[in-house]
């Protein structure tokens, strides 16, 4: 298996697909709750989600950071 042709990042000791959570950290940023982007089937379920942030700490930081910066925005978009 190429891990480089699956674009695949080790985060702790499980394998997760870099552009998996990429997007994943995009949509929160954008606004989008865990739970709508976990109801994709092509996305991986909640559960797992949670579990790949306690399990990895930069991970958890790089997610409570898209939250922020979701929230800043709709601060900001409400204040308009």
């Amino acid at each position: 298996m190429n891990t480089s042709t699956l674009e695949r990042r080790m985060l702790g000791r499980r394998f997760y697909p870099s552009p998996v959570v990429d997007s994943i950290l995009g949509l929160v940023k954008a606004g989008r709750t865990i739970s709508e982007i976990t109801s994709d089937p092509a996305m991986p379920c909640a559960a797992s989600w949670f579990k790949w942030c306690a399990d990895d700490q930069g991970l958890r930081q790089r997610y409570d950071e898209a939250r922020a910066a979701a929230c800043a925005t709709t601060t900001t978009l409400q204040g308009a």
